[in-house]
């Protein structure tokens, strides 16, 4: 018997999805000795391997297909596997034991949460230096770490900036494979990287998503580069053009951009969070969700003068907490009436505002205390500004005047750097640069 990890946890992730998402524990029930099963076999591997609580045997796909490996001609990608595996190993423990708890299998649950524990500190004492730095240093690595929780809790800010470095080093552009992407998006905007997370969303060159769209494609490829740039079909290998792996971004554009999450106490969407993530580079969001429970609608928009709307539906029997970014809960206008005059629970916190709703329609606005209004300048990366209507022209004026470059031949090779990074080296003059900030300030 043999099972890659990410692929033979299908086994454990799937029932708990359903589980999740439906509310009907039949599906825990059914399949409850077959998660069991895959975990076991786990847990045997490393005990014949020497029960140090890591998966480090057999064979596994890793990070299959990402563009990170140090050999261009492996599918495997660059990140440890024995990492990844480790890392599915803690994860489908733990859902074997949430599942247990919910099928009042006490004993059960407490087996494979202690086992579960486990595997957390051996992944912390193997992968992790003592000050918290992760020793594989991949887009890859560093989701899985943050989205299975496997960071020591006084290090999840030096690995989310770690991410973000990395990121910059690879130019804010995808290497995930089909064991990262799933993830990277929801650990972007989780933890404080929204801006990030919408800018991979809507890079359109290679490796993007929107680079297959802008190519015509209408169904999610096996690889980020399965058609050419020229529109013929790489010469690669296993190369299907409806695949599934990299489509996970969907999910992120529902529990994210939209903001509708299922709850684990609440199974089925009887309760959901709420929690939209707004970006002024979309000047506006509508999601519906049809579940079992009814259906629930999210929606936002940014107006001229920055100020947010947002649009609830949640159904009959059914409620709602409701997280509103950048928000004062006495600036709240719900149904055409300030916050003070409705029966709606809100509590303040740091910087959002906390809504218990109930079945109903509702429409919120706000001016938000952080503006999200994009204001372009000179410290804006340049790839950014050539993406945009109005700032290339000026961009592309200025730079051919004054330092005689056409800024669209410097492709790859100027990254996220901006006007004020290369102003010493194509020896930009600071009250030319001042100049233009007083005119890219006035693009909306």
């Amino acid at each position: 018997m043999g099972g890659s990890s990410a692929w033979g946890d299908a086994s454990v992730i799937i029932p708990w999805n359903v589980y999740l998402h439906y509310g009907d524990v039949t599906i825990l029930q059914q399949q409850f000795e077959s998660m069991k099963g895959w975990a076991d076999y786990i847990i045997k591997k490393d005990t014949d391997s020497g029960g140090r609580r890591l998966w480090t045997v057999g064979f596994h796909f890793g990070d299959w297909l990402s563009l990170d490996s140090s050999n261009p001609d492996s599918p495997f990608g660059g990140t440890d596997k024995d990492f990844i595996a480790s890392a599915y190993y803690c994860y489908s423990t733990n859902i074997v034991a949430k599942a247990a708890k919910v099928l009042g299998q006490e004993a059960e649950a407490a087996y494979y949460e202690r086992i579960s524990k486990e595997i957390k500190v051996a992944i912390q004492e193997e992968f992790f230096t003592i000050t918290g730095r992760l020793a594989i240093d991949t887009q890859t690595a560093y989701a899985v770490a943050l989205f299975m929780d496997l960071v020591p809790k006084d290090y999840i800010d030096k690995v989310v900036e770690a991410l973000r470095k990395r990121l910059k080093a690879d130019r804010n552009h995808l290497k995930t494979g089909f064991v990262g992407t799933p993830y990277l998006n929801h650990v972007l905007t989780n933890h404080g990287c929204n801006d990030l997370a919408y800018t991979l969303l809507l890079n359109d060159d290679y490796p993007s998503w929107l680079y297959a769209v802008k190519l015509g494609a209408t169904t999610i490829w096996e690889r980020w580069n399965s058609v050419l740039p020229d529109g013929t079909i790489s010469g690669t290998g296993m190369n299907s053009l409806n695949h599934y792996a990299y489509g996970a971004i969907v999910e992120w554009m529902y529990r994210c951009m939209a903001g509708i999450n299922p709850v684990e106490e609440a199974p089925g969407f009887q309760r959901v969070e709420l929690v939209p993530q707004p970006d002024n580079r979309l000047k506006w969001v509508k999601a519906t969700v049809e579940t079992a429970s009814g259906t629930y609608r999210s929606g936002w928009e940014i107006d001229k003068e920055g100020r947010l709307d947002f649009t609830f539906d949640i159904p009959f029997n059914a409620s709602a907490r409701i997280r509103l970014p950048h928000a004062h809960l006495k600036d709240l206008e719900i149904n055409g009436v300030t916050w003070e005059f409705t029966d709606i629970t809100g509590e303040q916190l740091e910087e959002e505002v906390l809504l218990e709703l109930f079945s109903g329609s509702y429409s919120i606005s706000y001016s938000p205390t952080k503006s999200y209004l994009r204001i372009f300048s000179t410290k804006t990366p340049l790839i950014e500004l050539l993406h945009h209507n109005e700032a290339a022209p000026l961009i592309r004026t200025m730079m051919s005047e004054q330092v005689k470059v056409n800024p669209d031949d410097l492709g790859a090779s100027i990254g996220n750097s901006s006007l004020r990074d290369l102003a010493a080296f194509y020896s930009l003059p600071t009250h030319i640069l001042d100049q233009m900030d007083e005119r890219l300030s006035q693009i909306k």
